[in-house]
């Protein structure tokens, strides 16, 4: 298979088109009463979020220490940005926000 430019941009642009049409069709076809019902559910506590976040960071943090190959670099710079989005998680437990 040959490589065209532009085609994995295009690739892209074409995934987060549909994605972007997938959610505005989702939110346009809920009713009013969905809608109030979703507005009146209680949010979720942050720092629950926050401490499954981490849980599944620390997963994709041992699935690519556990890959055996580097894919020209694009694990290891995976890798760093999981290091610090788990830094960035760390940090925001610390600070102990309210609710």
């Amino acid at each position: 298979m040959r490589h065209v430019p532009g085609q994995s941009i295009t690739a892209v642009v074409c995934v987060s088109a549909l994605c972007a049409f997938f959610a505005m069709a989702r939110v346009t076809a809920q009713t009013p009463a969905e809608k109030r019902a979703t507005s009146a559910q209680k949010k979720p506590d942050t720092k629950v979020l926050l401490q499954n976040a981490m849980n599944h960071l620390e997963e994709a943090r041992s699935d690519l220490k556990s890959a055996d190959t580097d894919k020209e670099g694009h694990k290891i710079k995976a890798e760093t940005s999981v290091d610090s989005a788990m830094n960035e998680v760390k940090a925001a437990l610390k600070a102990d926000y309210p609710g």
